[in-house]
């Protein structure tokens, strides 16, 4: 009897309110759920709070300098001297510069790694852009001179060291360079010291410190030669 009083009342509309009902598709039921949910840890809430956590973190790892650059090692290595002209003051020359420097402040596992199949150090490639890489350029050049092939983009893992990371780039340049200073007066039985000057470019508005290789001092002498960095 109750069942047919509760189905009554129903075909009356009397006692019970029925609502619209709102057909939902398993596609609005997935869109739900990728919003409701961070697709990087599946916690319920928006994605944009994880990207910003996962960006604080990467700014936490980065080398931060703070007790300022290292200091950078300059190891000449002359390619190739030429076309030396007394009317112009100038000669032709190549060259190559080795920088060295250590870097306390990177960490293994945090800013770099090794590969243990080839027993090689790698930076983690979100850290290498941040990592102090100093540049030089030539002072007595004549005209601008740009690096050429060969000059190493980013800095390379020699070792791991007590005293930080050892790290190293090549830079190589090729042209004419001024000479002003040689005399030609006791020619032709005359010597000459033919100049190549450099100076450090600033690296995250800094000027980095050159100084006389010290990492590479017992390193015997290659047969094309190696001229160590001579201050003044």
């Amino acid at each position: 009897g109750n069942v047919g009083q509760v189905g009554q009342r129903e075909k009356s509309g009397r006692a019970l309110r029925r609502w619209p009902s709102v057909a939902t598709s398993p596609l609005s039921d997935v869109s739900e759920a990728r919003t409701a949910r961070c697709y990087r840890c599946s916690a319920c809430h928006p994605g944009s709070v994880c990207r910003d956590l996962h960006e604080f973190f990467q700014k936490q790892k980065m080398p931060r300098y703070t007790a300022g650059l290292p200091d950078v090692e300059v190891t000449f290595r002359v390619l190739s001297l030429s076309d030396l002209d007394s009317r112009d003051n100038k000669f032709w020359a190549e060259f190559s510069l080795l920088l060295d420097w250590l870097d306390p402040s990177l960490e293994r596992d945090t800013h770099y790694t090794e590969d243990y199949l080839t027993q090689t150090l790698h930076f983690f490639p979100a850290i290498a852009p941040h990592i102090f890489c100093p540049s030089v350029v030539p002072v007595n050049a004549v005209g601008e001179l740009e690096p050429v092939a060969g000059t190493d983009t980013e800095p390379h893992i020699v070792k791991e060291t007590h005293s930080g990371l050892w790290l190293s780039r090549m830079m190589r340049f090729r042209g004419h360079f001024e000479c002003s200073e040689v005399s030609f007066s006791s020619f032709p039985l005359d010597t000459h010291a033919l100049p190549l000057c450099i100076r450090p470019l600033k690296w995250s508005g800094r000027l980095p410190k050159l100084r006389h290789p010290y990492l590479r001092r017992k390193r015997s002498l290659q047969p094309g030669g190696d001229y160590h960095f001579r201050l003044g």
